[in-house]
């Protein structure tokens, strides 16, 4: 069996434990990341369900570019495509999603004329991308033997690693399908943001059932491969914190109640608010302070961490 007793991101002791939906959590006195309290046998049954549920009926509007993020993704691929491009200027780049969902960061890869792939281990958001879009997707979980010989120019990692139980394994595994001068691009929820704060074990990146390590910038240095070089920024949309916020609110209440089942993943939560303009504009207004607070100090809502290879 085993059993972490202290922080998995970084080895450090933890300053404080909670308990918050039948499981206990430790956040780190060193790092301040936050993880859930579990044995690797307990992890691996988690019940974790991955449905799409009515998302799926949606994609098929006029808006499935919106509510796939289609846009936003490429926003954020075009500069990093376009400096790995300039040494490799004869090259087709390749990209690996891992965790690739319907595949929204495939099709803007493909729109930016990369050679993508994708794993995901949800059989309902792997086929749809498959036939819907058309797209190559492996319905599996990451495992670096199933790329023997392969290797990628950039590697995305969007809401993926706080599903990860030992993260520093998984991301060196990551690193070695990485080609040299590549980059692994790491999105995840902050756990030392002023909402996280603000919330404490109502935070609602807690909700998840497979959110088993909640990072910090500060963790990073810990869990990324030696030899790489890493930068950090972060960030969140406008109308973030009060929904965040209003999240809390209502696991409080069902934390009360006794209630409450597993909290819905980030990305469906991005296209319920985008699917309703008043629910938005008052969410932006609401969230302005803080807000304009979290790009001041850098305690926005999320990480983007950048992983190179050299």
């Amino acid at each position: 069996m085993t059993f972490f007793s202290t922080c998995r991101a970084c080895g450090g002791e933890y300053s404080e434990r909670f308990d918050q939906a039948s499981y206990r959590y430790g956040i780190c006195k060193n790092c301040g990341s936050i993880s859930k309290i579990l044995t690797q046998e307990e992890y691996k049954n988690l019940n974790i369900s991955y449905d799409p549920g009515a998302f799926i009926d949606k994609i098929d509007d006029e808006n499935w570019r919106d509510r796939l993020h289609i846009d936003d993704y490429k926003r954020h691929l075009a500069p990093l495509v376009a400096r790995i491009q300039r040494k490799r200027p004869r090259e087709k780049l390749r990209l690996l999603d891992i965790g690739c969902g319907m595949g929204g960061y495939l099709l803007a890869a493909k729109d930016l004329g990369l050679h993508a792939q994708g794993v995901e281990p949800s059989q309902s958001h792997s086929s749809l991308g498959r036939d819907r879009f058309n797209l190559d997707i492996k319905t599996a979980y990451f495992s670096k033997e199933d790329y023997a010989g392969e290797t990628f120019d950039i590697i995305i990692l969007w809401h993926v690693i706080e599903h990860i139980f030992e993260q520093r394994q998984f991301l060196q595994d990551v690193y070695s399908v990485l080609r040299p001068g590549g980059v692994i691009l790491v999105a995840t929820p902050n756990a030392a943001s002023t909402v996280a704060k603000l919330t404490g074990r109502n935070w609602s990146m807690l909700r998840p059932v497979d959110h088993v390590g909640l990072l910090t910038p500060k963790a990073f240095p810990y869990i990324s491969p030696p030899a790489s070089t890493i930068s950090i920024t972060t960030g969140e949309y406008m109308w973030e914190p009060a929904i965040s916020i209003a999240g809390a609110m209502r696991n409080r209440v069902e934390r009360i109640g006794g209630g409450g089942a597993q909290g819905d993943s980030f990305r469906d939560t991005v296209s319920r608010v985008n699917d309703s303009t008043i629910i938005k504009a008052a969410a932006v207004v609401l969230s302005l302070p803080v807000y304009l607070y979290d790009r001041m100090s850098s305690r926005a809502s999320g990480i983007l961490c950048k992983i190179e290879k050299p």
